[in-house]
């Protein structure tokens, strides 16, 4: 591993200053320099430096799965059990009112889902022909980067979903602030994320004996423009101005029976790490975290046996 702190902007996360360089390329469009993966020395988040510009990653998402809408469809059919277990967190954690936002939206299924549970959604997605098919469905989205970049007016949503987009963003920092600012005071946000941080060391070490790991980083990593501990997580909501934030591992987004072997041993090692440490430590893959927008008493958002951070 590269240990040298060479110049690049603070993190992403929790805008600490220098970052380590893992000396492992980033998987993802660049016209220039490849990006590179860094490590946060204070909160161990990884983000790749230097970030594709806009009209590059546009492109490359176009290409992916989640670019289009068949494909995309059948995603979200994967996310069911997903998308159902989150809706009805979010009914149990009573939010203030109905009008919900989701941020990376894609084509509207979990927007229907949402709109069935009785909330009043609405969206926030960069994919111009993702934003016209879900307002076609019936569903106003406006075509953004992110929630920072939506222009939302202060106290205009009551529940922020963020369903596998936080770590496409250039700022999650920017982002959560930004929907504390959108969310009406003791509104929900929920973010399910991944939690690759925690392999950078396994990779380094593994990368000395055999110089081709890296590639199996690269895949677990794949095109995320950051990898958050969830720790890191949540002490940036708190900074954002949330409380009672709580985490749940094992939010899996394809069920297991049909994931790669290494993907299921992941999940269940990682949910016996946290029964034996009482939810002290995380390593799913998958997590689902939950704030709510302080100050603002919420008695019944960590009462599901989910462990607080």
């Amino acid at each position: 591993m590269t240990a040298s702190r060479e110049r690049c902007p603070a993190c992403p996360l929790c805008e600490a200053p220098g970052a380590a360089d893992l000396g492992v390329g980033a998987p993802l469009p660049a016209p220039g320099a490849a990006p590179r993966w860094r490590r946060c020395g204070s909160g161990g988040s990884l983000f790749a430096w230097p970030p594709p510009p806009r009209d590059a990653l546009a492109a490359h998402f176009a290409e992916m799965a989640y670019g289009d809408a068949e494909r995309a469809d059948a995603i979200a059919r994967d996310k069911e059990p997903l998308f159902a277990h989150l809706l009805a967190r979010l009914q149990e954690a009573r939010p203030p009112g109905r009008r919900l936002l989701d941020v990376g939206c894609s084509f509207g299924a979990f927007l229907e889902r949402a709109r069935g549970a009785g909330f009043e959604p609405r969206g926030v997605e960069p994919n111009p022909q993702a934003v016209a098919v879900a307002g076609r469905r019936g569903f106003p989205v406006a075509c953004a980067w992110g929630l920072a970049d939506a222009g939302l007016a202060p106290d205009s949503v009551d529940v922020v979903t963020s369903i596998d987009a936080l770590y496409y963003a250039e700022s999650p920092l920017a982002e959560v602030r930004a929907a504390a600012r959108a969310l009406a005071p003791g509104g929900l946000l929920a973010i399910r994320t991944t939690n690759k941080a925690w392999l950078a060391w396994p990779a380094a070490l593994a990368r000395r004996l055999a110089p081709r790991a890296g590639r199996v980083f690269q895949a677990a990593v794949h095109d995320h423009l950051t990898s958050m501990p969830p720790r890191a997580l949540g002490a940036a909501l708190a900074r954002a101005g949330f409380v009672d934030v709580v985490v749940e591992g094992g939010a899996t987004t394809v069920p297991l029976e049909r994931a790669a072997p290494s993907t299921r041993l992941a999940y269940h090692v990682s949910a016996a790490l946290e029964r034996a440490t009482g939810g002290r430590v995380h390593l799913s893959p998958g997590v689902l975290v939950l704030a709510r927008r302080g100050p603002a008493a919420a008695p019944d958002l960590a009462s599901a046996a989910a462990p607080a951070l």
